[in-house]
């Protein structure tokens, strides 16, 4: 290099190597074709990504975080408050009047003191909606309602809650009811027959136990029910095929068996009938309608309540009532 170019190097301030290489203070990358903002750019992405020593993508998920609640606040605003809870099931009473069925007990003691006579009052109504309802004593669970010793002076459900809360499911479902002196028994839809009350109604006990049965059983061995009536304390049924089956107190021959036993646990089909239409239990006698419009009674004669035209003490098997033609109901 000459003293001129030197000088004019020294004037411009280019500190140019003596060996050759590109003067200091000249970027070299732009002429390569580089980026002559790479390390600004960079300084720059640093920037971005830390601001105050919190790193970006923490402070954006707070930021959707707080807009999320804000969201949501706002849709619960929109909506106003919660639904109130619905409101508690109807009482059995408020609907009475809706009643298609009515049992009623109505057995006076008549010099057996073995059961109060004041605990024998007790009644029933079955709804056009297939629901029962019970009102009056409850000594042995009449009411069907899971109590017993407690009277009710107003009509309560014969199951303790809606619905099927007990295995019956009577609930909507029963399509006749009959009541006797200490139990009420219903026939189901499905031609099964449930009964509550004394232990003998139900068709699962003996003679020696007349417990409380506080809310609906099933009889065992009816399937095929299309009637049914309950007695002081015996109860019958007429089956699909006409036939007759009763059980229970058989202390005067009620059941129809012939049998001189005094009780009968399960149902037993009465021997000889058939082609019944109708059943109906009194105190402690029995009478069926038959088809050709005759009818037929067992049990306690000694009033003549069998109506063969005699006044024997008993009649254990069925006995045609006499001058009686085209009957259509008992």
């Amino acid at each position: 290099m000459g003293l001129a170019a030197l000088a004019v190097a020294v004037a411009c301030g280019s500190r140019t190597p003596l060996d050759g290489s590109p003067p200091l203070g000249v970027d070299t990358a732009s002429e390569d074709g580089g980026d002559a903002n790479a390390i600004d750019d960079a300084s720059d992405g640093e920037d971005a990504r830390v601001d105050g020593g919190v790193d970006a993508s923490v402070r954006d998920a707070g930021r959707d975080a707080a807009r999320d609640a804000g969201h949501d606040a706002d849709a619960a605003r929109d909506s106003g408050p919660p639904p109130p809870p619905p409101p508690p099931p109807p009482e059995c009473y408020q609907f009475v009047n809706h009643a298609t069925h009515l049992a009623v007990s109505a057995f006076s003691s008549d010099g057996d003191d073995s059961f109060d006579s004041r605990y024998d009052q007790h009644g029933c109504a079955l709804r056009d909606d297939g629901v029962v309802c019970c009102w009056g004593t409850e000594s042995f669970g009449e009411l069907g309602n899971g109590y017993a010793d407690d009277d009710e002076p107003r009509p309560v459900f014969v199951e303790k809650s809606i619905g099927a809360s007990y295995p019956a499911g009577l609930y909507g479902h029963v399509t006749a009811i009959s009541a006797g002196r200490h139990g009420t028994c219903a026939l189901r839809d499905d031609r099964s027959v449930w009964c509550w009350g004394l232990s003998l109604y139900s068709g699962n006990g003996d003679a020696g136990q007349l417990d409380p049965v506080v809310v609906p059983v099933r009889v065992p061995g009816i399937s095929d029910a299309v009637a049914l009536s309950v007695g002081t304390q015996h109860a019958c049924v007429v089956r699909a095929g006409g036939t007759v089956a009763c059980w229970g107190d058989n202390t005067y021959g009620q059941i129809g068996i012939g049998s001189p036993s005094y009780f009968q646990a399960a149902p037993a089909d009465v021997p000889g009938l058939a082609g019944v239409t109708a059943v109906s239990c009194g105190e402690a006698h029995t009478c069926a309608v038959l088809q050709d419009g005759t009818a037929t009674c067992w049990g306690r004669n000694v009033d003549g309540e069998v109506g063969n035209g005699s006044l024997n003490y008993i009649e254990r098997s069925p006995t045609a009532v006499v001058s009686v033609t085209d009957v259509t109901a008992i």
